[in-house]
């Protein structure tokens, strides 16, 4: 008779302890998942920076190319000019390619920084 009452009892306290159990456990997922994304958008916001740094590096370089064009068509000097010409579309290739992963980058901030639903917040 004692183990049955004393086996109900912790049964009982299964029950209590449980829901308990339960919240701290999805508690500890969601702070994880937050911690996650939290880096995740720092990692990101680095990576933006990075590209916008190269991106302005490259339009320096692009304003060169284009004062040493101005150069060599007013000294009359075609074959340097073909050069200059050859570097800086390819000089523009590198900057439209530098601005689309920086438009990507963005995007994918956005997109960590949003709230993540979590498979705990949802059996709750």
């Amino acid at each position: 008779m004692s183990r049955l009452f004393t086996a109900d009892v912790h049964a009982v306290l299964d029950r209590i302890e449980e829901p308990g159990v339960l919240l701290k456990h999805a508690i500890r997922e969601m702070e994880e998942e937050l911690a996650h994304s939290e880096q995740r958008v720092r990692q990101l916001e680095h990576e933006r920076t990075t590209l916008a740094d190269r991106h302005r590096k490259v339009q320096a370089v692009l304003a060169e190319l284009t004062e040493q064009l101005d150069v060599c068509f007013a000294n009359g000097n075609d074959e340097l000019a073909r050069k200059i010409v050859k570097r800086r579309l390819e000089t523009d290739r590198l900057d439209k390619h530098v601005a689309s992963d920086a438009r990507s980058s963005t995007s994918s901030s956005r997109t960590a920084a949003r709230p993540a639903t979590s498979s705990a917040s949802t059996s709750m």
